[in-house]
């Protein structure tokens, strides 16, 4: 399933680079494979050559996806990346789940909780609402079909600022489906420099 939807997105050729090489870069930059979950889990991704031949591009995309384990369901393989097919609003609990992601990318940066949404896409009413502290917080979303309201990263990003917080959301865009890292600035150029794919600050 995974090769033949993102074969597509290969359009540079590039010299073959080692998986173990590739994972080094990306470890010196704050991407790694989540320490709690078998690191072999990527190949039920992609195999090895094809990581090898698709420098950079590959791993982060399975690093962006998640796994089910022993013990829990949807476990990030990286902590700090996230493959998120876009197409993915449908009912009540849908933003739920991604603030909640949001929330497990941000860590110690944004400490989110009473988490609660609400989503009706025939009359065009979705709206997220969150506490950080005492504070709360509800948003209004663009319902347009079941497409996520992107620019809900955007506006995790200003109260990041707001916080003073060193890291923000950084999105690349791949079709219908997007990458999204937690980084410093620094390491999204770092970032931008190993791979073909485009990570902007939103």
């Amino acid at each position: 399933m995974f090769r033949h939807l993102f074969k597509k997105f290969i359009s540079i050729k590039q010299k073959t680079v080692p998986l173990s090489i590739q994972l080094e870069k990306l470890g010196q930059i704050g991407i790694s494979i989540n320490s709690t979950i078998d690191s072999s889990e990527i190949f039920n991704i992609f195999e090895e050559k094809e990581f090898e031949q698709d420098p950079y591009c590959s791993i982060l995309i399975a690093l962006g996806c998640e796994v089910q384990t022993s013990d829990d369901f949807g476990k990030p393989i990286s902590k700090s990346l996230w493959y998120l097919d876009t197409e993915c609003i449908e009912d009540t609990g849908d933003y739920v789940r991604i603030v909640g992601r949001v929330a497990d990318l941000t860590q110690d940066s944004l400490l989110l909780s009473n988490i609660h949404d609400y989503v009706d896409i025939d009359n065009k009413k979705v709206w997220v609402a969150f506490n950080i502290g005492d504070k709360k917080y509800k948003w209004e979303l663009e319902a347009k079909d079941d497409w996520l309201d992107i620019n809900i990263f955007s506006r995790f990003n200003k109260l990041l600022s707001n916080k003073k917080s060193t890291k923000q959301f950084a999105i690349s865009v791949l079709d219908q489906s997007i990458l999204i890292a937690f980084l410093e600035n620094d390491q999204v150029q770092k970032l931008n420099d190993l791979c073909n794919f485009e990570f902007e600050i939103v």
